[in-house]
C-alpha cells in the first residue's frame, strides 16, 4: 500500500509547520533525522516539497553539529538531491571521521555515494571511509 501524493504533501506541510513553530535546536536531532529519513526514498522525496523549504533546511543545518555518523548518513540519503545539504553533511563528517569506525555498512555506503558526487577536498573522509571498508573486508575474509 503506497501513500498518495496528498498524504505525503500533508506530512511535508506538518513537518514545515513544526519547524516554523520551533527555533533551530528545539527539535531533537534524532527526531528530525528520523522523520527526514522516512522521506529519503527517491519515489517519495519529490512528492514532499516542504522537506526542501528554507525553514526545514535551517533546522537540518543546525542539527548537523550534533549528529552521529549514522545520523549524517541518513541525512545524506534524505538530501542526496540537494548539493548544499550534502556538502554541509560531508563537511560535518570531517570533524567526526574517526567515528566512521562505528558506522554500519549501509551508513558507509551512503557516505561513499555522497562522496562520488562531491568534488571538493574530502580526502580525510574518503580515507576514513576506505580504511573502515578495508577493516570490514578483512574481518569477513
Amino acid at each position: 500500500l503506497a501513500p498518495d501524493d496528498y498524504a505525503l504533501w500533508v506530512l511535508g506541510v506538518r513537518l514545515e509547520e513544526l519547524c516554523e513553530s520551533k527555533e533551530p535546536g528545539q527539535i531533537r536531532t534524532e527526531n528530525l533525522v528520523s522523520v527526514l529519513h522516512l522521506f529519503a526514498h527517491p519515489s517519495i522525496r519529490g512528492r514532499i516539497p516542504a522537506r526542501g523549504s528554507a525553514t526545514v533546511l535551517e533546522h537540518v543545518r543546525h542539527c548537523l553539529a550534533s549528529c552521529t555518523v549514522g545520523q549524517v548518513a541518513k541525512l545524506l540519503q534524505a538530501y542526496s538531491d540537494v548539493p548544499d545539504v550534502r556538502s554541509d553533511a560531508l563537511k560535518t563528517l570531517t570533524s567526526i571521521v574517526s567515528n566512521l569506525s562505528v558506522a554500519s555498512l549501509p551508513e558507509l555506503a551512503a557516505v561513499g555515494e555522497a562522496l562520488l558526487s562531491h568534488d571538493e577536498g574530502m580526502g580525510v573522509v574518503a580515507t576514513g571511509l576506505l580504511n573502515q571498508l578495508l577493516k570490514l573486508a578483512s574481518n569477513t575474509v
